[in-house]
């Protein structure tokens, strides 16, 4: 929940995990600071969400759940706290990742870089180890402002109204996947088309974005992302 009357943002998120096959302590990832949190509809003390160094260098602790569970159990966390921003390495920053501007209007993005830790998912949402594999819902609205804004997303982005989205992301993406950006439309220009592809004759729709202050022409950016994607869809059909 992004709020422009307060120019401030709240995540409210539940995560459904399976433990591994052993007894012992679940570990995730996040850079955020904790407000309030539950497993199982049992309170959590912060101290038992603290950050531990597992050998992976500067910043790139995780965090433990201090409450042990059993092999293959079923559980629910979930996590409340105020969007700022990450607790991580400022390594190749993408700013701003998160700012409100007059209007208001929103600035938000996820911000990946691979040049410092605790810069991938987990620097707004609990994540694992890059090679896992989950199912991702958001549920996002932009409040107290007359501005529309847009969602820029690799997700499928459903409407739920007026500055409010469900984005679905499949089971296949990892920590490094998810793309999302949300800016006000009076600051972007955007264009669609779509692109046949070769072999298995799929269409595919592409959306280019700028903002209005960018010097990219988008219709040739379209053309240029449609032929890359037809081209690269021949080549991996070779290589089979």
């Amino acid at each position: 929940m992004f709020d422009g009357g307060t120019s401030s943002a709240e995540a409210d998120i539940t995560l459904d995990f399976i433990a591994g096959p052993l007894d012992g302590h679940p570990v995730f990832d996040l850079r955020q600071t904790i407000t309030e949190a539950w497993l199982d509809g049992a309170s959590l003390g912060m101290a038992q969400l603290a950050l531990h160094d597992f050998g992976g260098g500067a910043n790139a602790e995780q965090r433990t759940i201090e409450v042990p569970v059993t092999a293959g159990s079923s559980h629910t966390l979930r996590l409340k706290y105020t969007l700022g921003p990450p607790q991580a390495s400022g390594a190749g920053s993408y700013l701003p990742n998160l700012a409100w501007n007059a209007g208001p209007r929103l600035v938000f993005s996820f911000g990946f870089t691979d040049l410092g830790a605790g810069r991938y998912l987990e620097a707004w949402l609990p994540a694992n180890l890059i090679f896992d594999q989950f199912v991702l819902t958001l549920d996002i609205a932009v409040t107290n402002t007359a501005l529309e804004h847009a969602v820029i997303s690799n997700a499928n982005v459903s409407s739920l109204g007026p500055n409010h989205w469900q984005l679905d992301w499949p089971a296949s993406i990892t920590a490094v996947s998810p793309m999302l950006e949300i800016r006000a439309t009076d600051t972007l220009e955007h264009q669609s088309g779509d692109v046949v592809l070769p072999q298995s004759g799929a269409t595919v729709t592409v959306d280019v974005w700028k903002l209005t202050s960018g010097s990219a022409n988008l219709a040739t950016e379209l053309v240029n992302i449609q032929t890359f994607l037809a081209s690269a869809t021949r080549a991996d059909t070779r290589r089979r």
